[in-house]
């Protein structure tokens, strides 16, 4: 865990480690940033206060930005060789190379998927070259535990807002094929690579952050 100067804190748990509050507290941020905010129409969402799927299960590992009193942000995390979003739900997207499929399945592969922030009118989240910091110190905490793991690499299913983030955070996304999201809206299924390089330039895109509190 890391203890942020200014009261954020970010943490990777594992599914079988949450508790009940925290379980629900993420599904009920990912509920207010999909459906509410964003009016996605998601196959899984029947109503009620929570977005969960069937991948939210004990193969899941989850980075949370919180303060001691919420959780503000979270991303869900993977291993690609099991059943995941991009290798089911929309498997027509996801890159199907066999050099792929070998780095797949030997583990150097995940998913990330069900990146949410927060609803907040709280002014002390500063914007570091646009992006909210705790965007950046979760963008951080993925490469982190990318690196930890030797994953070379996250699939992801991100619309236009999300690569826009992902170019202001400086983290490249190597766009594989693009679709239609429920919305008609484009989407774009992709690969960001998880380097020492990649880490070390949002390190510095996080202290800049920090800098600006200052």
């Amino acid at each position: 865990m890391k203890k942020m100067n200014h009261g954020l804190t970010t943490k990777v748990v594992v599914y079988d480690d949450l508790s009940d509050s925290k379980e629900r507290e993420i599904y009920t941020v990912r509920k207010e940033a999909f459906v509410d905010r964003r009016g996605w129409d998601i196959p899984t969402y029947d109503g009620g206060a929570w977005e969960r799927d069937q991948y939210d299960d004990s193969s899941s590992m989850y980075i949370v930005v919180e303060t001691e009193e919420h959780i503000q942000g979270c991303v869900r995390v993977r291993p690609s060789l099991i059943p995941n979003v991009t290798r089911g739900i929309v498997s027509e997207l996801s890159l199907q190379e066999d050099y792929f499929l070998a780095k797949v399945g030997n583990g150097q592969v995940w998913e990330a998927s069900r990146f949410a922030l927060k609803t907040t009118r709280n002014s002390s989240f500063v914007r570091v070259d646009g992006v909210d910091i705790r965007t950046v110190l979760l963008f951080g905490e993925m490469l982190n535990l990318a690196l930890q793991n030797n994953t070379s690499c996250y699939e992801v299913i991100v619309d236009g807002l999300m690569k826009k983030v992902l170019s202001r955070a400086k983290w490249d996304l190597d766009i594989v094929h693009k679709g239609r999201g429920s919305k008609n809206e484009s989407v774009y299924y992709g690969l960001l690579g998880c380097s020492e390089n990649q880490y070390k330039k949002m390190k510095l895109l996080i202290d800049k952050a920090f800098g600006l509190l200052v």
